[in-house]
């Protein structure tokens, strides 16, 4: 399986950032997977995570897992060019660039609003999403 990028299906703003890398990821080299999913509380927990995962994006990618923004900097990382030069703000100290993702996560249903389930899947491309 590619490398698996799990989403809280339910947040409008989790949505658009799978809608985005979804365009942006020609190679399909991600599957998405909803954090409501069976699939996802059954593959996560044996990990120990720092957020709950409701309140975190997550990446797993060779068995091992990357939370709130190291899993952002990891994602674009594998995306085409101009986007992987988002690897930059590796430079940032985690500690620094997760207090700003726990501060967005937190508030990200209020700013942005919740809705019922991931929008993006059709048939078309419904092998690429576990919900």
């Amino acid at each position: 399986m590619t490398n698996l990028l799990f989403f809280d299906d339910r947040c409008v703003l989790c949505n658009k950032a799978v809608q985005w890398i979804y365009r942006k990821d020609k190679k399909q080299k991600f599957t998405f997977v909803a954090l409501q999913s069976d699939f996802a509380q059954e593959k996560l927990k044996k990990f120990s995570l720092k957020l709950p995962p409701e309140q975190s994006f997550i990446m797993m990618q060779d068995g091992r897992v990357f939370q709130q923004s190291s899993a952002a900097i990891k994602v674009v990382k594998m995306l085409p060019f101009p986007w992987f030069l988002g690897v930059v703000f590796w430079i940032i100290p985690s500690w620094i660039r997760n207090k700003v993702y726990a501060y967005i996560a937190s508030n990200r249903l209020k700013w942005f609003g919740k809705q019922q389930g991931c929008l993006l899947v059709n048939d078309e491309n419904r092998h690429r999403f576990v919900l």
